[in-house]
């Protein structure tokens, strides 16, 4: 067996730690690098990594340091068996555990029985020595017997924590080097094993400092005992976090840091058999890595079977005790909102939303297509999903491209993610239809204008007039790794970034990715529906999507039946619409007609022009259920032409 030195220094610490560490590594000196986060605590700038030395540290003291098995049993909490077998298994090296026990007698020289017994102590002490945890207790009791509440009181009351929370859990100011510091002790089974500490001095490099050694979270030990009042545990981030909750006489637990989630996760494995009694209510930080940690804690209490809720922190607080303050002492209030069931009675809702609910709404009124008839059916554009159908040819794609660039005529702003046409070819499209609006008998075909065949004075008119709509106007062009995320990410990004609302529209449904390509074709539409639906109701926006029809649908009249995997569309969107020849009316009138026939009228309508098109209205939430809009339809200059209808009684 290789001795475990040269074993060590066959494994670059820095090239493993790249390789499975979850923070960022960068280089602060000539062979020093820092990890951010801090894996022990969480917090920033300490955790260090000296390439030279093959070896760790870090400056706030949250754990020991030393070489790559250190960093095996402190940071991956592998025992010392294991951490030695992971080192050989690394670097390639047979591993017999009967073997080593032998050779372990005759290692004396080397040091190395010395070392595993030194890592066998340590693993049993938090990752401390004996000496070091005795000195960590001793230093914790002395704490104590100094009885400075008043002292503490000054740091905390600012905080909104009270005397008799700062006496339970026996808080205390203290030196630590020349640095006065607020210490919260952490007990086990009613012995002191760690602590927390915080920084008076608001300039301090270091906010948080703990004890050394494993970081245990604040409170954990609640888990173990039986849960015989039925009662919920609240899982947060900061150890301020659960204090607030326990201001509310709520148990909480603080992570202390939204690194240590695995590592808790397997404490509640560790104690599955109590820690499963209780129903879990996570509350972490209002930021990106709050709501990963919120992800991951979901994951694993679903695995494991256990009940949980998530309690939503106000948008405008960054963690449960900023929203504790600002209650100014009125625990009732706060304890109410710690319920979250709370805030989903529909009492809660009229106190606090309704009445701004109905403010969007007005609005939303007057918000045209630019289409008179269809503004008269629909009651306007509001948020939500809107759908529109058509056969291959029938110019979805120009309508839709019509309607946004009319309601971008008006000054709203619009977001067209094209996943078949390029943004050439649709301002192509939009060029054409504005010299057929100057003028019909001069107009260019949008392929006249691409290929540049004539440059006339009305194609650069009917230019200089497309300047307003292209100002209000993204062209995303999208190709087959656009997914229904991607669309989120760019519609959030661009709505926290100009604060505007945008028009959405997504050209077309079909060919959007599948978030798992071992779905069918109907779990992929229902879940895209679904989640562009989320998307509007999130973001308060409309949302206009294209979609293909199916085959056999191409000679029968426009229905539910005619869309794709229809089921999603059907129930989730809040308008559907249809494009169809105005012949299939005729069509549908016939006694038993042969399918030759149908097709021969269809495609008679196909070559008239203009072509005699309907928009029929299939699902309606803001108006009339079934309606029906008749066009004119210029498939060269990319134009549909409203026909008036007489009013309707």
């Amino acid at each position: 067996m290789e001795d475990l030195n040269e074993l060590k220094q066959k494994v670059s610490l820095l090239d493993y730690i790249k390789q499975s560490a979850t923070g960022k590594i960068e280089r602060v000196g000539n062979n020093e690098y820092r990890l951010n986060p801090c894996p022990v605590c969480g917090s920033k700038d300490h955790f260090t990594i000296y390439a030279d030395s093959n070896s760790y540290s870090s400056f706030n003291g949250c754990c020991k340091g030393g070489t790559i098995i250190d960093y095996f049993i402190e940071i991956e909490h592998l025992s010392t068996e294991e951490a030695i077998k992971k080192l050989y298994q690394i670097t390639g090296t047979e591993y017999k555990t009967k073997t080593r026990q032998k050779q372990d007698k005759n290692v004396t020289k080397t040091g190395q029985k010395k070392e595993v017994e030194k890592v066998q102590e340590k693993e049993q002490n938090n990752n401390l020595t004996r000496e070091e945890l005795e000195r960590t207790i001793t230093f914790i009791q002395e704490g104590i017997k100094q009885k400075n509440i008043d002292n503490v009181m000054q740091i905390v009351s600012k905080r909104g924590i009270s005397k008799e929370i700062a006496d339970k859990y026996n808080m205390f100011v203290a030196n630590l080097g020349k640095e006065a510091r607020l210490f919260i002790p952490i007990f086990e089974n009613g012995k002191p094993k760690a602590y927390i500490s915080r920084a008076i001095d608001p300039t301090s490099q270091a906010r948080y400092k703990n004890s050394r050694g494993e970081v245990i979270p604040f409170n954990r030990e609640y888990i173990t005992k039986e849960n015989d009042k039925n009662e919920s545990i609240y899982i947060c981030e900061g150890i301020f976090d659960s204090l607030s909750i326990e201001e509310a006489d709520k148990k909480a637990i603080a992570l202390n840091s939204t690194s240590q989630v695995n590592k808790f996760i397997e404490y509640m494995q560790k104690h599955i058999k109590t820690a499963s009694s209780y129903n879990y209510i996570l509350c972490f930080d209002n930021d990106e890595a709050g709501e990963k940690a919120t992800n991951e804690m979901k994951t694993a209490l679903e695995e494991m079977k256990i009940s949980y809720k998530v309690l939503q922190i106000p948008k405008e607080y960054k963690d449960i005790n900023e929203w504790f303050v600002s209650f100014s002492g009125n625990l009732e209030a706060f304890k109410q909102e710690l319920n979250p069931y709370h805030k989903e009675t529909i009492l809660n809702y009229i106190n606090n939303s309704f009445l701004n609910d109905i403010s969007k709404m007005n609005n939303y009124k007057g918000r045209s297509t630019g289409f008179k008839e269809l503004d008269k059916k629909i009651n306007g554009v509001y948020p939500g999903l809107y759908v529109l159908g058509a056969i291959s040819s029938l110019g979805k794609t120009t309508y839709i491209h019509q309607l946004a660039d009319q309601m971008a005529s008006k000054g709203e702003k619009v977001i067209f993610f094209s996943l078949e046409q390029s943004k050439f070819e649709l301002v192509a499209k939009g060029v054409s239809r504005q010299t057929f609006l100057i003028n019909p008998k001069e107009a260019k075909t949008s392929l006249a204008i691409m290929q540049n065949t004539d440059i006339a004075d009305i194609t650069i008119e009917a230019v200089r007039n497309y300047q307003e709509i292209a100002d209000n106007t993204i062209i995303v062009e999208g190709n087959f790794d656009m997914t229904v995320k991607t669309v989120r990410n760019y519609v959030e990004s661009y709505i926290k970034t100009t604060g505007n609302k945008p028009i959405v529209i997504l050209d077309y449904l079909q060919i959007l990715r599948p978030i798992n390509d071992r779905w069918t074709e109907k779990q992929q539409v229902d879940f895209n529906v679904s989640e562009l639906k989320r998307i509007s109701r999130d973001n308060d926006i409309p949302i206009f999507i294209i979609c293909s029809f199916n085959r056999e649908n191409y000679t029968t009249t426009v229905d539910f039946t005619s869309f794709k995997e229809s089921g999603a569309i059907e129930y989730g969107a809040d308008v559907v619409m249809g494009l169809q020849l105005k012949v299939m009316d005729e069509i549908a009138e016939m006694k038993n007609p042969k399918i030759s026939d149908i097709r021969g009228k269809i495609n008679m309508a196909k070559a008239q022009m203009p072509r005699e098109v309907n928009l029929i209205g299939l699902k309606n939430r803001n108006g009339k259920s079934y309606f029906k809009c008749s066009y004119k339809y210029y498939p060269a200059f990319n134009y549909f032409e409203e026909i008036p209808t007489l009013e309707e009684d």
